[in-house]
This record gives C-alpha cells, structure tokens and sequence, in this order.
C-alpha cells in the first residue's frame, strides 16, 4: 500500500505538466503555420519568377523568328530588286537606241505607218500628247488599241513616266482649255490597263510594280488630288463613272493602294459594279476578304447581274449560285417594268416599257453565255421571249388607220385624261394618282453610255415593296423557270425588304396564291379582299369622275390621291394586333456584315448607323404596311438588348473608365467584346432560348446616370416616318434579377436593392417620351414566368407604384414570354393599378389561360394574348387559335384583346420568301418572321369579322398535309425509341475505373491540352466546300483540300506541343448543320438565320420527321486525321440534345422522343468511330442547360430524358474509350449534379468569361471524379491572354479540383477566330500547363 501511494502522482502536477505541453504543442502548431506561409510565399514568389521568365523566353523566341522571317524576306526582295535592275537597264538601252532611230526617221514615213506603229513612234519619242490624241481617236478601234497599247508602251524609255504626263491633262482634273463634250475617262483606263503588263516585276510579277520613287509619290499625289476633289464635289453621289473608275485603276497600276482608303474604294467598288473590268479591280485593291459582303450588297440591292460577276471572280459562285441570281434578276425587272407603266397614259409608255424588258433579257442572256450557263439555264425561253417583244414593237410601229383622237374624244371613250397644262412635268410624262413605282433596275452588260453615278447602298433610302405601289402588279407571261425557287428583292431598297407576304398553304393548284400557281406572291395577299376591295372601288370611281374634267387642276388630283391612300390605309381601321419585337440583323444578315466591317475598320461609324437605320424603317414600314396597330421601337440593338438597358442606366463597370456623358460605340463593344486592356462583360443565356445576354454587373456603389437616349431617339425616328410605334424597355425589376454582383462585390449581394437606385432613370426616360408624344409604353417583364420568392414579387409592386405618377397618361403594357405565369405572380401584377394591358405567351404558357379563366381578368384592362408562335417556324393553326381567342374574348372583353406573338420574333428567322431552295411541301407547313406578322393580323381581322375565309382555307389545307405526310413518319425508328424505355443506359464501370484503363493507354501527362474542336475556318476552305456542294470540284479534289487542312492543323498542335488533338472539321459548315445534312427528318434554309449574339448568327435545321442515320457521318474524316499522328485524335459529335435544342423542332410530338430518336442515331456513330480506332470521342451537349425549363416543377423531367439521351450515345462503348462532352456559355452550378450524371469520362466547360463562377461549385464541397476542363480563356474575344494570366487561373482550378482530374483548354471552339489570334493564345496555354506541370512535379 505505501509503495503504491508512493507511486501516486499529483494531480496538479499532471496538470501542469499537460498545461505546459499543451503551450509546446501550440508553440508547436503557431512555427508550423508559420513556416508554411513563409514557404508558401516564396513557392508563390518563384512561381511567378519562373512564369515571368518562361513568358520573356516565348517572346524572345517569338521575336527571334519573327526577325528570322523579316531578314529572309529582306533578302529575297533584295534578290528580286537586283535582278530587276538589270532587266531595267537593258531594256532602257534597247528603247534608247529604238528612240534615237524614230527621231530620225522622217515624218512622211510616220504617216505612212499603221495604228501599232504610229503608237510606237510616239511612245519612243516620249510625245505623250500625240500619243493620247491618237488614243482618243481612235475610240471606234478600241478592242485593236486594248490589243496594241501594251507593247507600244513597252518601247518607252519610262513607261510609268510617259503614262502618267499623258493622262495628266484630263486626270485628277481636266486641265485642257478647250474642254470636248466627250468624256475621256475611256481613254485613261485603257492606257492605265495597258500599263500594268509593262511594269510588272519580273521575279514579283504585277504585285510589285517597277516604278521609280518619284513617279510612285507623283501618283500618290495626283490620287490624293482626286480624293479631295471628290469631297469638294459632294462625294461619291456626284462622281462619274469614267473618274472613278480612272482613280481605281490609276492606284492599283502605280501601287499607290493605301490601307486607309479601303472603305472608299469599296464603295466606289460597289457603286460602279457594273463597269465590266470592276471584279478584277475590287481584288487588285485588297477588297478580296470583303468580296462576300460586297456580293451580299448587290444582290440586296437589287443588282444581281453585277453580283454574279463578282461571284465568278472570287471564285464564290457555290456560295452565290448564278441561276437562282438570274431568276431573282428577271422576276425583279419583271415586276419593275410592269408596275412602271404610266396607268394614266399607258400608251405613251408601252414602247419604253417594252425596250427595257428588251433590255433586261438581253443582259441576262448575255451573262448567261459570259459563264457557260446555258446548260442550267436554256436561253430558248428568253430567246422566244425576246422575239415576241420586237413582233409586239413593230406591229405597234404599224399605222392604226385613224387619226389620232383630241383630248375631249379620248375622255369620253374612257381612255385616261391628260393632265392640264399645269399639271404636265418637264418629260411629258402623265401624272399618276398612285405613289412611284420602283425604278427601273439596270444591265450591268447592256450600257451604251455611262449613267449616273449609283448612291452607296449604305446610304439608299430605305424602301419597301408594298410602298412602291397599292396597285397589284400586272400578271405577265412568266419567263420559262419555277418562280418559287426565285429570290424577289424590294428595287431601290438598301437591303432586301421583301413584301409582308404570307405564302398559301399547300403545295396544290388551289387558285389560293399559293407557291405553285405560277408566281411567288409579291404583295399581303389580305390586301385587297372585302372592304378594303369596296374601298378601292369607290375611291376609283371617283377619281374617273374628277379626272374626266378637262381643266381639273393638277392640285386636286394630287390631293385626291392623297386622300385615296389615307383612306385605304386609315389607322383607325387596324384591328388590335401586337408585335412583341422583330429580328434585327436583316434577312440577309446586313447587321452582321456592317458590324464586322466596323469592328475591322474597313467602314466608319456612319456607315454602321446608315446600315442601321434603313433597317429599323424598313422593319417599321413592314410591320405598318401588314396592319399591325402595336409597332414596337427600341427593340432594335447593336449588341444586346439588355446591354443597351446598361448603356441607358449608365451602369458601367469601373474597368472601361467610363467618365460619364452619352455612351459611344467605344465604351459600348469594349462591354460587349472587350478590348487589348479588359476582358468583356460575362455573357449567358436568354432565359431557355439560344440567344445570349451582356451580364450587368452591379455592387453597392455603383453610380447610374441617363446615359443612352435610345428608346426616345427611335421613337422620334419611327414618328418621322409616319409610324406610330410602342416603345420597349426591359423593365426594371427584370434588369436586376438578370444582374450578376460586379467583381469584387460579396456574392451574397443583390442587385434587386438597387431598384431604388435605377427608377428614377426610367422616370426620365418616360418623362421624355410622353414629351415626345408616345401613348403606350412596354415593359418586358420576363423573369415573372421564374418561381420567384415573395420579396421579389414585392419589388414589382414597388416599382411599378413609384412609377405610377410617371406614367399617368400613358398606356403601360407588361409583357412576358417563354412560359406561364405562376398565379402568385399573376395576381401581383393584374392587381397594379398603373399597368393598362398584360401581355402573356400563350404557346408554351398554357396554364396561364387556365389562370385567366379561372382567377378571371381585372375589368377595363387588354389583354395582349401570345398566340403566333415566337419561337419556332411552324404555320400557326388558325382555326385552333381563333377559337381560343374567342374563348378569351367573352372574359376579357372584345375591346379589349389583343392578338400578340408569344415573345419576340428575332428568336426565328426573317422571311421565307427568301427561301428559294427549300422543299415546296415543308416550305408550305411554315411561317418566318414576315409571315408570323401577317398571321397576327389574319387572327385580329377574324375577330373583328373581318375573317379571310381564303386565307384560313390555305392555312388548313397545308395543317391537314403536313399530318398527313408520309415523309413525317418512319415506324422504324419510332419502334426503336419506344423500346429503349426499358433502361438507363449507364455504362457498366464507374468512371474512376475507366480512368485508370484510359490513362494506361493514353498515357497522358498531368494538366493534359487540348482544344475544344474547330479551328478557323478560313476563306479558302469555305470556298473548297462550296465549290464541292455545287459539283464544281471532283469529290477527289475535295478530299485532297480538306486533307490539306486537317493535316495543317494537326501541325500546328503538334508544334505546339497539345496532347489531345482534334482534325480543326474543316469539312463542317456547322456543329449541328453538318449533322443535319446527313440525317434523315431535317430540312435546311438558306438564309433562316437567327441571332446568338452580338453579330454571331446561327442558321438552326428544321426536323420536320422521324429521324435515323442512314450511313456513318465522321468516321472518314477522323481516321484520316487519326493517321496522321500519334498523339490521340477526337473524334468530334454533337450531341442529341443540343442538335435537338439548336434546331427549329416538329411541334407534332413530345420534344423528348425526338431526343431520343437524335440519340439513337448518334449512338450508331460513335460505336463506329471505336471500331475505326478512335479512342477519344468527344459527344457535345453546349445547349443542354438552355434547354432547362424555367419552372422548377418542370425541370427534373427535362434534366432525366436530356442525360439520359446522352448516356444512350455512349452506353456501349469499351472501358478504355474516352467519352469527352462539351457545354458553354450558361450557368451550370444549378444542374452541376445532372452534369455529373451524364457519367463522361471528360468534361470541358466555359469558365472563364463567367469569370470562373462555375468554380464556386467546387468550393461548395461539391465532388467531380470524372475529368473536367474549365475553359481557361475566352475565345469569343479577339483577346490574346497572356501566360501568367492563364497560370493564375489554372491555380485558382486546382485550389479546388484535384490535379490528376484537371485539363487544360479554352472556353469554346476557334471556328470563329483567326489563326492570328489562335496561335499565340495557344502558345499561351501550353506553356502556363507546362510551367504548373514542373512546379507540381518540384512540389512533390
């Protein structure tokens, strides 16, 4: 017992002995901590040395080649110049002794000499003067001239020199002092022609033309004379032909091209295109990148001819096929010259008339037989056309037998009156009671003289079919081709704005109008129908009876005609239709091609506003022109709608140093695009559409301003016009809900306080637009269709109250789209007081209508309801739409409906007249842009009993075809869908085993590269294809070209040392497209383009039917590409869900069994791609989140039958195959657990424009096994990032992800950007995966 007390140990010393301890251990911990951060600082401090130092060395070794390249080019020139030099001076020493021997030669013999060597007496004589009298002589020998001048000028001693004294006198200004009346600008563009050849390089060719210092900087002076004797004269409108094409030809004979000129020499280009030797100008003056908007522009503006020349020369004819230019061209003429006519003095006119369609086919024919088309284009019809046209001619030459009748005589037969003697013009011409028809369209192969110079087309008045004459045109004996597959373009338009016309259903000889019955339709087919028939009569009758007086003033028939049109057109007689807004970029994408003219700096700010502007008027005019009574402004944008709100708020971010004022261009694309300082605003999806927003970017200090005066300024502009519009603006509790916190800025901020902030801005801009005289205001007001929490209902009814002073007086439209709305929400808003009428989208928002019946309506409110379909390109089914519309009515109120489009049409595409390839049978199921409009206004006639019965009949009959239609279905492949319900298709192996077995066959590094699947598609290649489609290239020398290129770009990866490579699909026009093409159920447009962004269009496929693969679609082309490398190849696929979401989809059945069907077809695919040994398959799901519905009781449904399509693709491949996917731009951390679900091996991701929101996820705790991504540069900027900036985003991955998961690559593809940009950012990205690679190695 002692020995065991003994033993015991005090408690208070244990105590202190573990208090002691425990101070150690702290002691202990607080070193370590401490250590660690030292170490970690100088870790983070040699990081940043070794990035610092690869990144000088990659310049340095960049810089050293670029040298290498500039001294070899040094050299060679150097070469070329010392062999040219000697060719010089013998051939100066052979044209010294020839001049000496021509001056002694006696002036009888010079006489006696023929036209070659009289020219070559003066020219060895040096006497320009008497060389160019003879030139101008002799115009009547012009071709003998073209053929002799060229060896005549290469007996000069200085044939630059002798050429440039010779023109001198008449060129930049004509200086003679007797002035002939004859213009001679022929004359100096023959000898300028003739030139070329004499000073072209002998080693460098025409390129670099041998002309001595001072002779280059005399011509550069005598051009720049030129050009500011053009602004002195009033510019380009007043030039003519002959000096411009003079000053053309003159700079690109002396070289004096100057980079700064482009823009006017493009213009000058295509005001003269007619001028024959114009297409080999535009290349000789380095418009060759700008041949495709130039060939755009003429066929817009209604000079087709011209546009196939060009084609021809660029060598861009499968682009701009000819034949269907040739039809559009004859239609064009066709229509011109019959509504031309003088209806008041027809007779007077019948022969002008019938010399310019003389005129018109001779032209064609003889483009026709210039490019060999005889063989597509039989000229037998044109010929017998032509033949009839002079039998017509001479028999009107035929006397008549009796005198002709006085002017009482022809009044009381009936003829028409000839105006009195105050009312004649100077031309004699009668005036007409109708507006002016469209002008007539000029021959560029058919010109005696030169006319006078064309306007630029950016800066034509905008113009429109429907306004060119009230009268339908004259029914003539169509020329021998189908009118359908012509492309009828408005004449004098500044871009093609054909007329509101909505084709007739059905591919039948029904005698509806339709596109079989001889003619495409060319006006409103509900134009002259009914009332507005009687209407017409009436004013008809009177007008007979006024111009039947003998002295009726010219005064009262113009004012009569006056009153007729506003009559016809009275406003008050428009039924209550709406347009939610209207696509933008043109039907031939005129938008895109201005922007990217200015983003490039080949055209000015003026000219992108007047590209602008002709499109808002002619969108005005358009919509004015159907009926519709609710025009919207303001939906019109450079950009994105939601940045122009930005602008408006003057909400811009601290980095783009805006200083306040009005926001220009400058500060609004470096938003949009960014710029060689910032990066961009995050960009994202538009709700569940393709389409993608500019993010706000908004923190507790941000300072707002009235900054962008848009919605007023196009209200005025629209009011100028006539047109009575309703201005759109996001509205402003929408605008924060859409707003991001800025960087910076705690995520944990909304932006939803700031509404406070952002309502006295739309006070002042509703105060300055009742000012401006506006009686409807609407809001757009879309996220109220989202499942919104209580506090952000309340912020509507804030916001709308405080407003509600402001907008007294005015009419307030809320309008919302993209689904229904939840009955919370719904009784929020009908409940405002301020608010005059609720717009609801009534397609994909069906219980909404059940909310109208049910809950009921507030009483003396409109209802704007959103029956045509804004998103897709399906016929509307009218009988079903006028029936729910009239279901409405008896709640609402028949004053008070509004017939609407669900949402804005800019998500479908512009117009199907434009649609001259297009199958008949599925072109009569559909409706564009221009054809929903119409729409709108048949279903508003309807309920106002004004129902076109013919119109509703067409619309049937093409509902009945297309249910009815045997290519729709194929039982096949609809057993096949059905059967795969039974499973969930998972592949059988969990994916961290998969990724054991693909690493020990793969063997990649850490941190692995690659790209993400396209390279830059340039002009070459785009042409290659073309040419293939149009059969103008063998399929072998198709395979060879593209060959070429996936060997170029597999190159260029291994050069750059990525590890993962992909074959650039040089062969694919686009992702989905080019999958389409090869699938059975889809149809393609040929210019149903729709906007993604900015001026990014995409053209979607129609799925008309059932869909299957009939044979395999890549495997050719990977296996070529695999071949020719060791390194792992892609095998590159879209995906069903994006294929589905990035199409026009049928209607006709759920939109998950055509997933399914999209999936089966794809499946086939990538089985085959294994068996041809690909071991990487990349599968593409970018639009799987925008397909997400915006309800959440709708969302799990969507989310299982879209992955598990994706999983079908793949489900029976081997363990050892590696299944990539690819998504971008949209918000992903809420579907991050689907995404994990779709079981890839391998996902890459955007990332970084997002500014690298989707790692957030990570940092959550969320656990990703697979492979994955994140983009780690922005490629829809032309940016380059830098090394360290890459490295620092690849280390903010890997605070988060683990490094054996993490890849390496940019956001998107490079299809877009150019090898200028791709190569360095590339460059950039390697060697950022490299440095981390040694500093993990070092590390462990």
């Amino acid at each position: 017992m002692g020995s065991e007390a003994a033993a015991v140990v005090p408690t208070s010393l244990v105590q202190e002995s573990f208090a002691e301890l425990e101070k150690q251990r702290e002691l202990i911990t607080c070193c370590t901590l401490l250590w660690k951060e030292l170490s970690d600082h100088f870790s983070t401090l040699e990081r940043g040395i070794e990035i610092k130092s690869e990144a000088l060395r990659s310049k340095r070794e960049s810089l050293d080649a670029s040298t290498r390249r500039t001294i070899d080019s040094l050299r060679r020139r150097e070469l070329s110049i010392d062999g040219a030099v000697d060719l010089a001076l013998a051939k100066l020493n052979e044209r010294r002794t020839a001049a000496v021997q021509a001056l002694a030669a006696s002036s009888a013999e010079a006489n006696e000499l023929d036209l070659a060597g009289k020219l070559r007496s003066f020219c060895t004589k040096m006497d320009f003067g008497g060389f160019f009298d003879l030139v101008v002589a002799k115009r009547k020998e012009v071709e003998l001239l073209r053929s002799q001048l060229p060896a005549a000028l290469g007996d000069c001693i200085d044939p630059a020199k002798f050429v440039i004294d010779a023109i001198s006198e008449v060129f930049p200004v004509d200086k003679r002092p007797v002035k002939s009346p004859n213009d001679l600008g022929w004359a100096c563009v023959l000898i300028l022609e003739s030139l070329v050849p004499v000073l072209a390089d002998p080693e460098l060719g025409s390129a670099r033309p041998l002309v001595t210092r001072s002779i280059r900087e005399r011509a550069r002076e005598m051009a720049t004379g030129w050009k500011e004797g053009l602004e002195q004269h009033g510019g380009i409108e007043s030039v003519k032909p002959p000096d411009a094409h003079t000053f053309l030809q003159h700079v690109v004979t002396f070289g004096v091209i100057e980079k700064d000129d482009k823009n006017l020499y493009r213009r000058l280009v295509v005001s003269f295109a007619w001028r024959r030797q114009m297409p080999k100008l535009a290349i000789s003056l380095g418009l060759e990148d700008s041949m495709e908007d130039i060939i755009e522009e003429l066929i817009s503006t209604g000079h087709q001819l011209d546009a196939i020349n060009f084609a021809y020369e660029a060598g861009l004819q499968d682009k701009f096929p000819p034949i269907p230019l040739l039809k559009s061209f004859l239609e064009d003429s066709k229509k011109a010259t019959s509504t031309s006519e003088d209806r008041n003095n027809y007779g007077q006119t019948a022969n002008t008339t019938c010399r310019k369609e003389q005129s018109v086919i001779r032209a064609a024919m003889k483009c026709i037989q210039e490019h060999k088309l005889e063989a597509e284009f039989p000229l037998d019809s044109l010929q017998k056309r032509l033949e009839n046209l002079e039998k017509a001619k001479v028999e009107k030459k035929k006397p008549s037998g009796a005198g002709p009748a006085n002017k009482r005589t022809r009044a009381n037969n009936g003829g028409p009156m000839p105006p009195a003697k105050a009312g004649r013009l100077t031309n004699n011409a009668c005036v007409s009671s109708f507006p002016a028809a469209p002008a007539y369209v000029r021959s560029p192969s058919a010109h005696t003289t030169y006319p006078a110079a064309a306007l630029y087309p950016y800066d034509r008045p905008s113009g429109h079919g429907i306004y060119g004459s009230r009268s339908p045109p004259a029914l003539r004996e169509p020329y021998g081709y189908p009118t359908e597959e012509a492309a009828p373009v408005a004449l004098g338009a500044s871009y093609p704005s054909p007329p509101m016309t909505y084709p007739a259903y059905g591919a039948y000889h029904n005698g509806l109008g339709g596109y079989n019955n001889g003619l495409a339709p060319g006006y409103q087919q509900a134009y002259y129908r009914e009332s507005d028939c009687r209407v017409t009569s009436r004013c008809y009758k009177y007008s007979l009876l006024i111009s039947s007086h003998p002295r009726a003033p010219f005064a009262i028939l113009c004012s009569f005609a006056v009153l007729c049109d506003r009559f016809i057109s009275d406003p008050t007689r428009k039924m209550a239709s709406h347009i939610v807004g209207y696509p933008r970029m043109g039907p031939k994408r005129e938008l895109k091609f201005a922007l990217e003219s200015f983003w490039d700096k080949k055209s000015s700010a003026d000219d992108l506003q007047k590209v602008a502007t002709d499109l808002r008027h002619s969108i005005w005019k358009q919509m004015a022109g159907a009926g519709i009574k609710y025009i919207p402004s303001n939906t019109f944008s450079y950009y994105d709608q939601v940045l122009d709100t930005t602008a408006m708020l003057g909400a811009v971010p601290e980095r783009y140093n805006f200083t306040g004022g009005e926001i220009g261009f400058d500060t609004y694309f470096s938003m949009a695009r960014g710029n060689a300082s910032v990066p961009a605003m995050e960009m994202t999806k538009w709700f569940d559409t393709n389409y993608h927003f500019i993010v706000p970017e908004l923190g507790p200090t941000t300072k707002f301003s009235y900054s962008s005066h848009k919605p007023v300024s196009e209200y005025k502009e629209a009011k100028s016009l006539g047109i009575e519009t309703v201005p759109v603006l996001i509205g402003p509790v929408t605008y924060l809900l859409l707003s991001k916190p800025a960087k910076g800025v705690e995520k944990s901020f909304s932006p939803l306080t700031l509404l406070g902030d952002i309502l006295p801005i739309y006070k002042e801009v509703i105060t300055e637009l009742k000012a401006a005289g506006a009686s409807w205001i609407q809001f757009d007001e879309p996220t109220l269709v989202k499942d919104l929490e209580s506090h952000q209902l309340e912020a509507f009814t804030k916001a709308y109250t405080e407003l509600e002073s402001s907008l007294s007086g005015l009419n307030v439209l809320v309008e919302t789209y993209f689904a229904d709305v939840p009955a919370e929400a719904y009784k929020t808003i009908t409940a405002l007081k301020s608010i005059s009428g609720f717009g609801f989208d009534l397609v994909r928002g069906t219980k909404t209508l059940d909310l109208v019946k049910s809950v009921g309506f507030p009483a003396g409110k409109y209802l704007f309801a959103g029956i045509v379909d804004g998103r897709n390109i399906w016929a509307n089914d009218l009988a079903t739409s006028l029936s729910t519309l009239q279901a409405l009515e008896t709640i609402v109120g028949k004053d008070k409906l509004v017939v609407s489009t669900s949402c804005s049409l800019m998500h479908t595409a512009v117009d199907l007249i434009n649609e001259t390839k297009l199958d008949s049978e599925i072109k009569s199921w559909l409706a564009f842009a221009a054809q929903k409009v119409v729409e709108v206004n048949a279903l508003a006639k309807a309920l106002a009993d004004q129902k076109d019965e013919a119109f509703f009949l067409a619309n049937a009959a093409a509902q009945a075809s297309r249910k009815s239609s045997p290519r729709v279905t194929n039982e096949e492949v609809q057993k096949a869908a059905a059967a795969l319900k039974g499973s969930d298709h998972r592949r059988a192996t969990n994916v961290s085993a998969r990724l054991d077995a693909q690493q020990k066959k793969l063997n990649l590094p850490i941190l692995p590269t690659t790209t993400i699947g396209s390279f830059p598609q340039t002009m070459d290649l785009r042409r290659v294809r073309r040419e293939y489609k149009a059969n103008k290239i063998s399929e072998e020398a198709y395979v060879k070209a593209i060959k070429e290129e996936i060997n170029k770009v597999v190159k260029i990866q291994e050069e750059l040392d990525i590890d993962v490579l992909v074959h650039g699909e040089p062969e694919r026009n686009d992702m989905v497209e080019y999958f389409g093409e090869q699938l059975s159920g889809f149809a393609f447009t040929v210019n149903g383009w729709v906007q993604s962004y900015g001026s990014r269009c995409v053209k979607p496929p129609i799925i008309f039917g059932d869909v299957s693969r009939p044979k395999a679609m890549t495997v050719f082309w990977s296996k070529m590409a695999q071949s020719m490398t060791a390194r792992p190849m892609k095998g590159m696929l879209t995906g069903p869900v994006t294929i589905l979401n990035w199409s026009f989809v049928r209607n006709d059945q759920p939109r998950f069994e055509t997933c399914y069907q999209i999936a089966l077809a794809i499946k086939k695919e990538v089985e085959d791609l294994e068996a041809a040994g690909i071991q990487v398959i990349q599968i593409d799901e970018a639009a799987l989140r925008e397909g997400l519905p915006l309800r959440k009781s709708e969302q799990a449904f969507y989310l299982d039958w879209a992955v598990h399509s994706f999983r079908i693709t793949n489900c029976g491949v081997q363990d050892t195959t590696q299944i990539h996917t690819h998504m971008c731009y949209s918000n992903f951390n809420d579907i991050i657990h689907s995404i994990i679900d779709m079981d890839a091996d391998v996902i890459t991701i955007e990332n970084s424009r997002s500014d690298e929101k989707l790692l957030s996820v990570f940092r959550e705790g969320v656990k990703y096994g697979a492979g994955i991504g994140p983009g780690v540069y922005d490629i829809h900027s032309p940016r380059i990032p830098s090394t360290e900036e890459i490295a620092d985003r690849i280390n903010k991955m890997l605070a988060v992800l683990e490094t054996n998961i993490l890849w390496v690559n940019p956001d998107c593809g490079l299809k877009t950007r150019k090898y200028a940009e791709v190569k360095p950012a590339l460059t950039n990205m390697v060697s950022a995966a490299k440095i981390l690679r040694t500093q993990l190695a070092s590390a462990k």
